[in-house]
């Protein structure tokens, strides 16, 4: 009977970690999402315009994720190094705990296939204490990489992308959020569409879960979350 507590306690405990439950640090936002969460092995797409709060929900997911528990996070973003260490520095936090985020600029696609590739590497490889403890990332903004591109090539580059992270998603349990800048277009009733959806339809497969953020523009800086369409956790 002991024997078999034990066992049932590990499987307990093993799928306690494969189903790593982390969030945005703000409940009516979890709550939007399913299992109420950030979890393991999902991808979430945050959409919305520009200065809807999709950055700072990013930095509060990495900042709840390294409060709240011993993980790591990695940030890639194509914002200037300054304006990133200056948003980071504004945040109240034990150094202990923002040690933990580590910061990638990735000035073009190929900088954020390379990086996606050496993470990829790095966790598979358990090359460091920080790559065994990842177990989110976060993507800021690729559309503005990935927006330059046209035809065959932006295909094929697009299709890299997702593979890389679709890898660290589904073979290495690792959240990965990435945000999607709403621009011009016909498809939402706001004569909005997202970027990264702009050029190729292959986008809308990627996420799990979608979060389009709105700025209220009555309340200065108050933002409203939704889901478009509900979406299974594969």
């Amino acid at each position: 009977m002991r024997g078999d507590y034990a066992s049932a306690l590990t499987l307990y405990h093993a799928a306690r970690k494969e189903a790593f439950l982390m969030g945005f640090g703000c409940n009516p936002v979890d709550d939007l999402l399913p299992h109420g969460g950030l979890l393991a092995g999902t991808v979430v797409m945050v959409s919305g315009e520009t200065a809807s709060g999709k950055t700072r929900l990013l930095l509060a997911s990495a900042l709840h994720t390294v409060r709240s528990t011993p993980c790591t996070v990695a940030y890639l973003h194509t914002q200037p190094r300054n304006a990133v260490a200056a948003m980071l520095a504004s945040i109240d936090a034990p150094a202990s705990q923002m040690a933990r985020i580590r910061c990638y600029q990735c000035q073009s696609v190929l900088n954020l296939i390379d990086m996606l590739t050496t993470i990829n590497s790095a966790v598979r490889d358990r090359a460091s204490t920080y790559a065994s403890g990842l177990r989110l990332v976060l993507i800021d903004d690729p559309g503005f990489l990935l927006s330059s591109l046209d035809g065959d090539t932006s295909a094929n580059i697009k299709a890299v992308v997702i593979q890389l992270i679709r890898e660290l998603a589904r073979e290495h349990r690792i959240c990965v959020v990435l945000t999607n800048r709403l621009v011009k277009g016909r498809i939402t009733s706001a004569g909005l569409q997202p970027a990264l959806g702009k050029a190729s339809p292959i986008w809308t497969h990627v996420a799990d879960a979608e979060l389009r953020l709105r700025r209220d523009s009555t309340v200065p800086d108050v933002f409203s979350a939704s889901i478009p369409a509900p979406r299974n956790v594969r």
